[in-house]
């Protein structure tokens, strides 16, 4: 299962080389004219270099718009208003990285509490990534029926996780909880 959940996380982030979208939020810390207000602002998404590096932003707000740039640099030069507004952004390449270097991550094969641990909490983490990605995953990243009643009817929430709530996928039944 490790080998096989790595490769579809990798085969799955390989479907937008050379690079996925990167969405972003315009934090505003100061409101310059008066109109936006403070806070988050607007929300968008940068797209890659093969799409030509072009950004969207869509304002929030009673009179939201949307903005497409010719290029992406060009959102916070002209709405940063010398640094009273921020772009933040999803590091969504580095996150596809550190999920399948977690997901790669080897069992301990020694005895012992440490091990026993070890090994628990990685087949948990496995077992959520599976369950909230699962459908994404398929072959040629196509999902089949709706990912997010999938994920829901799995109770794969961190608040359900933490009090035991959670299930193990394709399966109706909780995962043992360990007995200290």
């Amino acid at each position: 299962m490790t080998g096989d959940l790595a490769a579809r996380l990798s085969a799955f982030a390989e479907l937008f080389h050379p690079g996925p979208p990167t969405p972003y939020v315009l934090r505003r810390d100061v409101d310059v004219s008066g109109v936006s207000g403070t806070g988050t602002v607007a929300e968008g998404c940068y797209f890659s270099a093969a799409a030509g590096s072009v950004a969207v932003t869509r304002w929030r707000g009673k009179r939201g718009s949307t903005v497409a740039w010719d290029r992406a640099r060009d959102v916070e030069a002209i709405h940063g208003h010398g640094g009273a507004t921020r772009v933040v952004l999803l590091p969504v390449p580095t996150m596809f990285a550190v999920l399948t270097s977690v997901v790669s991550l080897g069992e301990q094969q020694e005895e012992g509490e440490w091990a026993d641990g070890w090994n628990e909490a990685l087949r948990t983490v496995r077992g959520l990534v599976e369950a909230g990605l699962g459908p994404y995953l398929q072959e040629g990243g196509a999902t089949t029926g709706q990912p997010e009643k999938t994920l829901k009817s799995r109770y794969v929430t961190w608040a359900n996780f933490v009090r035991g709530r959670y299930r193990q996928p394709g399966s109706a039944k909780p995962w043992p909880r360990r007995r200290r």
